[in-house]
């Protein structure tokens, strides 16, 4: 007697070789199985769209300022001034704007003559 390995297309050889029933079942078992692969990529596909939606933008925006907000927060005395000269600098340096011997514009500096 002869011994064949079985494999996923010897099986299915055989079903289909049969007919009646074994095909009936056959024909089931296959549209199911594609059912489950499509829900599987609906699925799927809805996740990764929640997970870019959820957590997309990694860095940490809370610390990015405009020049005016931080005279605001100088000026309202919710930041020191060496706070307000450090975030400053790191602003004005971010965005390219600070000469080579650190002189910016005199906008810049807070203007506490009315507080």
């Amino acid at each position: 007697m002869i011994q064949l390995p079985v494999s996923a297309w010897g099986v299915l050889l055989v079903f289909l070789a049969q007919g009646g029933a074994a095909r009936r079942s056959m024909t089931l078992v296959l549209w199911w199985g594609g059912a489950l692969l499509i829900v599987s990529l609906i699925l799927g596909g809805l996740v990764l769209a929640l997970r870019r939606k959820f957590f997309s933008g990694g860095g940490d925006e809370s610390q990015n300022f405009s020049l005016q907000e931080l005279r605001r927060m100088n000026n309202a005395g919710e930041i020191s001034d060496e706070e307000f000269e450090t975030l400053r600098a790191r602003v004005i340096a971010e965005l390219g704007g600070a000469t080579e011997d650190g002189e910016t514009d005199s906008r810049d500096r807070p203007n506490r003559s009315g507080a």
